[in-house]
């Protein structure tokens, strides 16, 4: 049971941590808008005179605001006609790494013409986009649905052609849960990090060296409103482990300011998001490196944090209205902990710390002020962690704080899917309507 507990998230991890190029939503927009417009041409000859893009309530606003790769556009509308411009669906998430100044033009004028627009798909899946591509009377339908790279079906005027995956294999039109068998629980996830064979989570190790590239990128240059440079100036004067901590914070931030503003170096992703692939690797690779741990001891704390942070993003649901770099956060605190020397108890005083701190941060969609949020979160972290070292965690009967770590999640979940509904739909309405 021990064996295939660990199998079943080895397998997980595997499928969640991926490279992807840009912000994800974005990243999958173009995606669509790419299959749709390779569909026209391929059957018709024809390039899109007109684009219409339906898409879920949290898709369109993660999307709504942030930068592109290789681009000084942004937005939802702008990454569809960037992907069917120039885009190659069989780059998948990486599909934005093909835009030149030209292509680049060729979108602005798409654009500036108003020829693409975009609506609300209500009651669709959380993560949603239609894309439908025109010219001379036919037309191409590219749906991605429940993954970012999940191409649930392509029609060609009004007939089904393809219903597959990312990978091309048949796909029923429901995805099957992340954790077929039951959430795993802390101590299970814990047993995984310790017990699993380092070489077989060596890509955990890769997915920080590509993160940290990022991170080390912007803090080079000028990107968003430069959370992270301004944050690592913070870092001196300090304890060792205090100074590493906050370091880890500033570049985990910086990576976000370099991403979120359309940086053209890829990320691996968690739980289909940039920002949660980068707080779960990079600030643990950053301790990890400051106080000398072994590389089989950082692939451990790695491998706790990404399962811990996809566990949580999968009870919540991938996009919702409690922000992910929050909840992904919590993963990080536990690679702290572990890095740190510490076990199940202090793994456990540290998720409530942090359950019993910042719970209720919202998430108004991807844009730059995201490299704040992940300074705050991983700052909590650093602090949930350090106090859960030295035998401080919030209490039980501290709000919804339960008496471990499964029960604080449980109680996180329930706030967000019981409570953050109307919420929701709230942030999006402001959004749309400034």
């Amino acid at each position: 049971m021990h064996d295939r507990m660990n199998y079943d998230l080895l397998i997980v991890l595997k499928k969640e941590l991926i490279e992807a190029m840009g912000c994800t939503e974005p990243a999958a927009a173009a995606l669509a808008g790419a299959t749709a417009a390779q569909a026209l041409r391929r059957e018709f000859a024809l390039e899109p005179e007109r684009i219409s893009v339906a898409a879920s309530r949290d898709f369109i606003k993660n999307a709504m605001s942030v930068g592109l790769p290789n681009s000084s556009l942004k937005g939802l509308k702008a990454a569809v006609v960037l992907g069917a411009v120039s885009g190659n669906p069989q780059d998948g998430l990486a599909v934005l790494a093909r835009i030149t100044p030209e292509t680049e033009d060729r979108s602005r004028v798409f654009l500036d013409e108003e020829r693409v627009d975009l609506v609300l798909r209500e009651g669709a899946p959380v993560i949603f986009i239609e894309v439908t591509a025109r010219a001379s009377g036919h037309e191409t339908v590219a749906t991605i649905a429940h993954l970012h790279d999940r191409l649930e079906s392509l029609r060609v005027d009004g007939v089904e052609r393809v219903k597959l995956s990312a990978d091309g294999v048949d796909v029923p039109s429901e995805m099957p849960a992340i954790f077929p068998n039951g959430y795993p629980s802390f101590a299970q996830m814990i047993d995984f990090a310790d017990s699993v064979d380092p070489d077989a989570i060596s890509f955990l190790m890769d997915a920080a060296v590509i993160n940290l590239r990022l991170s080390d990128h912007s803090l080079g240059e000028h990107y968003g409103i430069e959370v992270g440079r301004e944050s690592i100036t913070f870092a001196g004067n300090r304890s060792a482990i205090m100074d590493a901590l906050n370091i880890a914070t500033a570049k985990a931030a910086a990576a976000s300011d370099a991403r979120m503003a359309g940086s053209p170096l890829p990320v691996v992703i968690n739980s289909g998001s940039g920002n949660q692939g980068i707080t779960t690797t990079v600030p643990v690779a950053v301790l990890a490196e400051k106080i000398g741990a072994s590389r089989e001891s950082l692939a451990r704390a790695l491998a706790l944090s990404s399962i811990v942070a996809i566990t949580i993003a999968s009870r919540k649901g991938r996009l919702s209205s409690l922000c992910g770099a929050f909840t992904a956060s919590i993963g990080t605190a536990c690679g702290f902990v572990r890095l740190l020397g510490g076990g199940r108890c202090e793994i456990n005083r540290a998720v409530n710390n942090m359950v019993g701190n910042l719970t209720g941060i919202i998430c108004d969609g991807a844009k730059e002020t995201c490299a704040l949020k992940i300074d705050s979160a991983v700052h909590a972290a650093a602090l949930s962690a350090v106090m859960a070292m030295e035998g401080k965690g919030a209490p039980a009967d501290a709000g919804i704080v339960g008496v471990d770590a499964d029960a604080s999640i449980d109680h996180l979940e329930r706030i967000v899917c019981e409570g953050m509904d109307v919420t929701d739909r709230t942030i999006l309405d402001i959004m749309l309507t400034k």
